[in-house]
């Protein structure tokens, strides 16, 4: 039996747009195709299978509940997770897994998931700038590299650098 969950359509396609993917780009990073995140994103009368919304919830690098996941079903997909681990390991293993370990081995998944997102953006920040760079051509001033690099860090949330304290070394 395969394991369904319900989400919310709005929080899917407010997730998407605010970290600034087309359908098509989020369907290849989840490895969905662009039809299923569409109907992610329309049609909140379905469930949809569990490792799907897991692939979509760790593309966008957010936790299931923030996909509209209820708690309940959020634990239940944990537990499955869990189970698949555990039933990986050999029989017998040393290293056989605690609540506590399958739990920070969850955690640590979902924080690897967080980051791989935040990867991803910064990439698409990057050949988002490329591109900006490579139409001004020889009109481009590093002030506005500068001013593109600023726009992308602040996209993804990063800290403004300090300027530079000035223009020698002496």
């Amino acid at each position: 039996m395969r394991l369904t969950v319900k989400i919310d359509p709005t929080r899917v396609w407010a997730l998407r747009t605010a970290r600034g993917y087309t359908q098509k780009e989020l369907a290849r990073a989840a490895g969905l195709s662009q039809a299923g995140v569409q109907r992610m994103e329309t049609r909140g009368d379905l469930r949809y299978a569990a490792v799907d919304v897991r692939r979509l919830a760790q593309a966008i690098g957010v936790a299931l509940q923030d996909l509209g996941v209820s708690d309940e079903d959020a634990r239940l997909v944990e537990q499955a997770e869990a189970a698949v681990v555990d039933a990986e390991r050999p029989p017998g293993h040393a290293n056989a897994a605690s609540a506590g370990q399958v739990a920070e081995e969850a955690r640590l998944r979902a924080d690897l998931a967080r980051l791989t997102a935040r990867c991803a953006a910064l990439e698409k920040a990057l050949r988002d700038l490329i591109t900006r760079c490579e139409a001004h051509g020889a009109r481009s001033t590093w002030a506005r590299v500068e001013t593109s690099i600023r726009h992308a860090r602040a996209a993804l949330g990063a800290e403004e650098p300090a300027p530079p304290a000035g223009g020698d070394d002496g």
